[in-house]
């Protein structure tokens, strides 16, 4: 019996091999598979948790126009089961905002086209943001275009699209059925909301049919009769490390940044009550309005991960016993035993006396989220070990595809 074989081209750190695998082990099935990621770091991730996916490391760390597609495996070459592919999407992004584009990388699609026609591929996904639908040309130099300027080495505004449709029309020639949907990690038990675009090809001749998964999670899930009721998403609080201190964001030798504390300030009106509650705040947007509404619960799941993972941060009131040598506690746990004797400091400003005359000391800490624990946002496992130190860890994150929804996906397609 032939085993399940893939191929995952842009495969960065993992996250959809990861999915792949843990959907094809769950349906008791044997697979061969194959990462190629031009970045060696990303292959030396994937070669420490999948070594059987990299048995060749110089063959997996290429850039993929250099690959022959039927030459990925020695026996029947042109046999794959799954083609997944996550192409460049920096820049195809509107969180690019008014950088220059790269022609090409935003032609990476194209580098699929020969495994369609090379191989007897049964089924493609593609990976991308949603703004993938516009893919065009970019400009030559500065227009003006219904009174907005558009500098040159941007996306032509004129044009939208053309090129998407041209890709679209050479897979449906090389006879593939498509469909396209837009899916949210979150529904799938990821804890970021990230969209992105999912197109899905299957080969005519194979007679099977495009599968798309159900959601296992909702926003805000509805009542229904008959119908097994999705879970709400999950919140962020769940993968929050609370014993790690933030900073506090008072007297620090190098101040933030007023965006950042205008984000806090508008995040301290938005979920103060009585006691505060810690929330998190996106460092990105340097609108009145982005930075006015950046602040989200930790009830909800986080924003979209981007590859520089430094966008994220974590907000906690904490109070500070006076007369504890100022540990620090965090608000969802009960104050600690009032004493009557010690040593009470006074403290200039931040001070919160309680009516029993107790004094504690006001404070707000900051810190970035670390790599676990976007990565456990992200939904890799506990013990997914990243190369190429924190910085990279956090690029491998950002960019990758979250594992619950490569595998949503697979499963979808296995079940049917």
């Amino acid at each position: 019996m032939n085993k399940f074989r893939f191929v995952d081209l842009f495969c960065g750190g993992g996250g959809s091999i990861t999915g792949a695998i843990n959907a094809l082990r769950a349906a008791g099935e044997s697979y061969e598979g194959r990462g190629i990621n031009h970045w060696e770091t990303a292959i030396k991730t994937i070669q420490a948790n999948h070594p059987e996916i990299v048995p060749d490391f110089d063959r997996a760390c290429a850039p993929i126009e250099s690959i022959l597609p039927d030459e990925i495996f020695q026996d029947d070459p042109t046999r794959i089961d799954v083609l997944w592919a996550s192409p460049s999407c920096t820049h195809h992004s509107v969180a690019a905002g008014g950088k220059p584009r790269s022609n090409q990388l935003r032609s990476q699609p194209e580098y699929l086209l020969p495994y369609l026609r090379l191989t007897r591929c049964r089924r493609m996904f593609v990976e991308n943001v949603k703004e993938l639908r516009n893919w065009g040309p970019i400009l030559e130099e500065d227009i003006k275009h219904k009174g907005k300027l558009y500098k040159a080495g941007s996306a032509d505004p004129r044009k939208k699209g053309v090129f998407f449709n041209l890709w679209y029309r050479e897979i449906k020639a090389s006879g593939y059925n498509f469909e396209m949907e837009v899916l949210n990690a979150a529904d799938y038990g990821a804890v970021t909301s990230r969209e992105r675009l999912i197109v899905q090809a299957v080969r005519k001749s194979s007679g099977e049919k495009i599968y798309w998964p159900e959601p296992t999670h909702e926003k805000e899930p509805e009542i229904r009769l008959f119908e097994s009721m999705a879970q709400p998403w999950r919140s962020a609080a769940e993968i929050i490390d609370w014993s790690i201190p933030g900073e506090s964001i008072f007297n620090r030798k190098k101040p933030l940044c007023a965006n950042t504390l205008q984000r806090i300030e508008a995040g301290i009106h938005k979920y103060w009550g009585a006691w505060a509650e810690p929330f998190l705040i996106v460092l990105r947007g340097t609108s009145s309005h982005a930075i006015n509404s950046t602040a989200i619960p930790l009830s909800a799941p986080l924003p979209t991960l981007t590859a520089g993972g430094e966008h994220v941060a974590l907000i906690q009131p904490l109070f500070i016993p006076q007369h504890s040598g100022g540990t620090v506690k965090p608000v969802m746990n009960p104050l600690s035993t009032v004493a009557t004797t010690g040593s009470i400091g006074v403290v200039e400003g931040r001070v919160l006396t309680l009516p029993d005359g107790s004094n504690y000391q006001l404070d707000i800490t900051h810190r970035m989220l670390t790599a676990r624990e976007l990565a456990a946002a992200t939904s890799f496992p506990e013990n997914y070990v990243f190369c190429g130190g924190d910085t990279a860890a956090k690029k491998q994150i950002g960019n990758a595809v979250p594992p619950v929804l490569a595998e949503a996906l697979y499963r979808a397609v296995l079940a049917a």
